[in-house]
């Protein structure tokens, strides 16, 4: 009797493990919202790839896995996220002190794993300690930051080259996890997800959204093309950014070319990376290429070419989001609700841009309209306004050509009157500071908003 037991217990559970999809997550787990699982859970270190041309040093990039314990299916495939630690490109990584970065997003991806996630904390390459890689961090927060006396080129290369490996190495772990599945049966590999934090954040980003060699000052023979790409079903950007070739590839890219759903968070108080033009928005010395655009310009390009994302944007928040605030898990509990209705059991929810305050009060909010996709009223004034981002002028094309009195009415994000003027065109804004706004024209009862970022 025992065995016949045994015997159907092993037929259930590889019925289970054949049989249970992503599609039937919804009907079989009805989970992955809150902490369903024990603080405790199974972990693994695995060693992804050898590095032997890093300063002459051999370097594994390692994953660090953490499976949920008491799982009701054990053997079931889960979604996995891969936690991208920050540091600055220099610091934070498994071989060092117990209170760093990669400790903290180890914890995250933890968290994750209570929630019934498979949880995965990437150890990539940062750098920290190697030739003059420090010069990269020393130079951004020399006093009086942004330090634009201290900045140049060749620093700014250097960040480049280092978001460069670290992206290389978060894909080709998503390629070694995708290309060893039977290393991985718990995995279910058309469900990863990305969640990194401030320099992991533009690893997250760059790996859905950067092209293969954009980065191409590093030495020959570090120059790699990126491993194969798969598919990433949706991204948590904690303080993250972009670089300005990236922006800008995106606002002239067609609509749905990137489709990877977007929750970006960041603080509007933000001094590390702000979340519109960060950190050098304001140095003279340097080109606008090097810039990094932060989560609400991201987000307003998003909107623009109808990426599906949500903005949380945290009032009076520095570069830890609130870290000590009650706001810090309304933002946890956002995010897996993002993953889950954008991906996991997809309802698609509306792109939206939500500010909140460090209680976690939502203080305003502001759904999103692509360009192009006119809402359904005969009383909406059609245009569209460029370049976004902005530096010096915004233009203005209406498509009513007979329209020749009109008033212009630009707002802050929160609903502060900045500029009003009549019957132009073309609106000089030299004299905003860095932000998003919004720009309104009335006409003969007609009405239209679009909003930018400078």
């Amino acid at each position: 009797m025992k065995n016949k037991i045994y015997i159907l217990y092993i037929v259930l559970q590889t019925i289970l493990f054949t049989d249970v999809k992503a599609q039937s997550y919804c009907s079989t787990f009805g989970a992955f919202l809150s902490p369903s699982y024990p603080v405790s859970t199974f972990t693994v270190i695995t060693n992804i790839d050898t590095v032997i041309t890093y300063y002459g040093q051999t370097f594994y990039t390692k994953l660090k896995i953490s499976r949920p314990i008491g799982d009701i299916l054990p053997f079931t495939k889960r979604p996995l996220i891969i936690g991208v630690h920050g540091g600055g490109f220099i610091s934070d990584s498994i071989s060092m002190s117990s209170t760093n970065g990669y400790l903290s997003m180890f914890n995250n991806m933890n968290s994750a794993a209570q929630f019934g996630y498979i949880g995965a904390s990437l150890d990539y390459r940062t750098g920290y300690g190697k030739a003059d890689e420090n010069i990269v961090l020393n130079s951004l927060m020399a006093p009086g930051f942004p330090a634009c006396n201290f900045i140049t080129s060749s620093i700014m290369n250097k960040f480049d080259d280092a978001s460069y490996r670290a992206t290389y190495d978060c894909l080709k772990a998503i390629d070694f996890i995708c290309k060893n599945s039977s290393l991985f049966p718990y995995v279910d590999t058309t469900q990863i997800y990305l969640y990194g934090s401030s320099a992991g954040a533009i690893v997250a980003l760059n790996a859905v959204l950067s092209e293969a060699n954009e980065y191409c000052t590093l030495p020959l023979i570090e120059q790699k093309p990126f491993p194969t790409r798969h598919k990433i079903s949706g991204v948590i950007s904690l303080s993250g950014a972009v670089n300005k070739a990236t922006a800008t590839k995106l606002q002239s890219s067609s609509i749905n070319s990137y489709t990877t759903p977007l929750f970006l968070a960041h603080g509007n108080k933000d001094t590390v990376l702000s979340n519109n033009t960060a950190p050098l928005g304001n140095c003279t010395n340097i080109t606008s290429n090097y810039y990094k655009y932060g989560s609400s310009t991201l987000s307003q390009i998003a909107c623009n070419i109808n990426i599906p994302h949500q903005l949380f944007l945290i009032d009076n928040s520095g570069h830890d989001l609130g870290a000590s605030s009650p706001v810090a898990n309304t933002l946890i509990s956002s995010s897996f609700t993002f993953l889950y209705n954008s991906g996991i059991c997809p309802s698609y929810p509306l792109s939206i841009e939500k500010l909140y305050n460090l209680n976690g009060d939502i203080i305003s909010q502001n759904f999103c309209t692509p360009v192009g996709i006119i809402e359904k009223n005969d009383n909406v004034l059609n245009f569209n306004i460029y370049p976004i981002p902005a530096e010096s002028t915004i233009k203005i094309n209406i498509s009513d050509l007979n329209l020749n009195r009109f008033e212009v009415t630009i707002y802050s994000i929160v609903g502060e009157i900045i500029m009003r003027k009549n019957d132009s065109y073309e609106i000089d804004i030299s004299s905003l500071s860095s932000g998003v706004y919004i720009l309104n024209i009335t006409s003969n009862g007609f009405n239209g908003q679009r909003k930018f970022v400078k």
